[in-house]
């Protein structure tokens, strides 16, 4: 990750909520927060990543529970990566 500018946005969507992990590129973290699924937590969830300038996003499991918010990302986020559940860390 040594070579990502800004910060990574780690999401973990799901049904009823979101879970986000803000790293930066020596892994630590800057910031987390749990979102409910709905419009408002989406616009939350974008209000306070805003603090950071150079975002890239990292959804896991983009075609699970819950496929309304990869696909409100790919029209905002500069760069989005989909991540298969098998590739979590931890």
């Amino acid at each position: 990750m040594s070579a990502t500018k800004g910060v990574i946005i780690g999401v973990d969507p799901h049904k009823m909520s979101a879970t986000i992990e803000v790293v930066d590129a020596n892994e630590h973290l800057l910031g987390t927060g749990r979102l409910p699924s709905v419009k408002a937590g989406y616009s939350a969830m974008r209000a306070y990543v805003k603090q950071w300038s150079h975002r890239t996003w990292a959804v896991e499991g983009a075609s699970g529970a819950d496929r309304r918010w990869p696909s409100a990302w790919s029209r905002t986020a500069s760069m989005l990566l989909m991540c298969r559940p098998s590739l979590q860390r931890g």
